[in-house]
């Protein structure tokens, strides 16, 4: 297994990547999203942290394409009739 580098919040993060579960997406995403969230308040704002900040940015982008996709198949199986109910399950 790779050595993370930031493994507070790239753990959860990868959990939830690799999640095939439908039932355990929102659990994982949740977990995930916060400690993302959560790292980026604490994190100081100076030049070393430049690399965790731009790797924060992507992995956020990529927790909200998962949620789009996970949108999409719930629509496509008839399990979600309005966009407001898959913010009602990932939130």
């Amino acid at each position: 297994m790779i050595e993370l580098r930031y493994p507070v919040w790239q753990e959860p993060y990868q959990k939830a990547l690799i999640e095939t579960r439908q039932e355990k997406f929102a659990e994982k995403f949740h977990l995930a999203e916060a400690a993302i969230f959560s790292r980026m308040t604490e994190m100081p704002i100076v030049s070393e942290t430049r690399h965790e900040a731009e790797s924060l940015t992507d992995a956020l982008r990529a927790l909200d394409l998962l949620k789009r996709e996970a949108m999409r198949s719930k629509k496509r199986q008839g399990l979600v009739d309005q966009p407001s109910q898959l913010s009602s399950q990932t939130h």
